[in-house]
């Protein structure tokens, strides 16, 4: 969940992140409550074995009072890793 969003605002997601096999997980942010739309982040990221760094920019839409981002990792089993994620806002 995230704080005080602004719609039109320009939000950006680090974070650095591996696998221990290459595989492709999903990076997305909705609001959290029915009916869960997007708010404009919907990417997929390609993990390795070996720590990457990623960043992302979206811009919020369509916002509720409670939205969130999520990682989501289909219906391939095995280990991710996940660290220093941070959101950070930019200009609107």
């Amino acid at each position: 969940m995230f704080d005080d969003p602004q719609a039109g605002a320009t939000y950006t997601v680090r974070f650095r992140a591996k696998a221990d096999v290459p595989r492709r997980i999903w990076l997305g942010g909705s609001i959290d409550e029915p009916d869960w739309h997007g708010i404009g982040l919907n990417q997929a990221v390609p993990l390795t074995e070996a720590w990457q760094d990623y960043q992302y920019e979206f811009q919020a839409k369509d916002l509720a009072a409670e939205n969130s981002i999520q990682f989501s990792f289909g219906d391939q089993t095995g280990t991710v890793w996940i660290a220093d994620f941070t959101l950070t806002k930019g200009a609107k």
